[in-house]
């Protein structure tokens, strides 16, 4: 059985990650300065930036807003404990909005009125 979590971990958080390298790229920064600011490999944002990692999923319209508008807290200068604050919360937002239900029954039987996700 697989945890929300993991599912998380395994579809949801690549393409928050892409979207913010993409996005601290579009703002200028170079792939180093990018994988320094993430705590990423610099192959590892390449990846990213080339959607080898984090395509899987797309996020709805509100959570590539919120990813940008992070990115863009980032180039400015966000406190460590807020990004992560961040992300956590984009991650909540997607789930209520039942974005990785379709992935998690398709990997295994869950039942139609699991509400796992959308639970406050």
């Amino acid at each position: 059985m697989l945890l929300p979590c993991e599912l998380t971990i395994r579809y949801l958080l690549p393409p928050i990650r892409r979207g913010i390298a993409k996005e601290l790229e579009r703002l200028g920064l170079s792939q180093r300065e990018i994988a320094k600011l993430l705590g990423f490999t610099q192959p590892a944002v390449s990846h990213y930036l080339k959607d080898k990692r984090g395509g899987v999923l797309k996020l709805s319209k509100n959570g590539t807003d919120k990813v940008k508008a992070l990115a863009r807290e980032m180039y400015d200068g966000l406190e460590r404990p807020l990004f992560l604050m961040r992300v956590c919360e984009i991650c909540k937002h997607e789930m209520q909005d039942r974005i990785l239900c379709d992935i998690h029954r398709s990997l295994e039987d869950v039942p139609e009125t699991c509400d796992f996700c959308t639970r406050d």
